[in-house]
């Protein structure tokens, strides 16, 4: 895919300055994915900040 990044101020989800820079360096950009949330890892941390109070 072909985009032109010069006409473009800003990307939906990348900061579009780390994506010139890896582009000029390694020649490829590669953006993955948000780690999936770990609702059980949020209820541990809110019992225990309850719990602590």
């Amino acid at each position: 895919m072909m985009i032109d990044l010069d006409s473009k101020k800003k990307l939906a989800s990348a900061d579009i300055e780390k994506v010139k820079n890896a582009l000029k360096e390694q020649g490829y950009y590669l953006q993955l994915p948000p780690p999936p949330e770990s609702l059980l890892k949020m209820h541990f941390e809110q019992t225990k900040k309850s719990s602590d109070e």
